[in-house]
């Protein structure tokens, strides 16, 4: 289950991209009728001569306390070297 991608991530909008690798901990457990607060950050990029390995965090938090993270690596192809 890719956690994060029904967010909308203009980063990755005109780029070929695939999840690579993925991490979930579940800290507490998440009830469906319930409201969240999810934040998503990019938290490292990875260069390499024809492509980069993106690396983000997603949150999911109800007041002060955290219920899951999800790390994921993306590889986005086609950057140019700088």
């Amino acid at each position: 289950m890719t956690l994060w991608r029904h967010f909308d991530i203009v980063d990755l909008t005109d780029k070929t991209h695939l999840l690579v690798e993925q991490h979930i901990s579940y800290l507490k457990d998440i009830e469906f009728d319930q409201s969240y607060e999810i934040s998503l950050i990019r938290e490292s990029v990875l260069p390499k001569e024809t492509c980069e390995f993106w690396t983000y965090l997603l949150t999911i938090e109800k007041g002060a306390e955290l219920y899951a993270t999800c790390r994921s690596k993306i590889y986005v192809k086609g950057i140019e070297p700088i």
